[in-house]
């Protein structure tokens, strides 16, 4: 029997013939996949070309009705009353439009802001 080669790191280094199986069958494994692969892209597909269609307006039309309080009330429960926005900037529906105004943190300066919107439906 002969005796084994131990790496300085007091690993035992496998025989010849252990590391020649170990590279033949990773080898006969790649090869195999690379097989397998190039079937899998050669099969038949069965797909059909798609078609672009461009929906007409009256196939995706809905109503929407909200007036002004039920606005005012959707906005001050989920934009106005969130603590992470509270001191940033508020919103408020008026009659002509809706207004969007608060403070913003610039240059070490608070800079206040004030934005007005006619919102309309498209």
């Amino acid at each position: 029997m002969q005796r084994r080669k131990v790496t300085r790191f007091g690993f035992v280094m496998p025989s010849r013939d252990r590391v020649q199986g170990i590279i033949t069958g990773v080898g006969a494994t790649i090869v195999v996949m690379v097989l397998i692969v190039i079937g899998l892209l050669l099969l038949p597909q069965d797909r059909q070309q798609a078609v672009d269609t461009q929906p007409q307006l009256s196939q995706a039309a809905f109503e929407v009705s909200v007036d002004r309080t039920e606005l005012n009330a959707i906005v001050e429960k989920y934009l106005n009353d969130d603590p992470s926005l509270k001191n940033k900037f508020r919103f408020e529906m008026t009659k002509t439009g809706m207004m969007v105004y608060g403070t913003y943190k610039l240059l070490g300066q608070n800079v206040d802001f004030g934005m007005k919107m006619t919102p309309e439906v498209t």
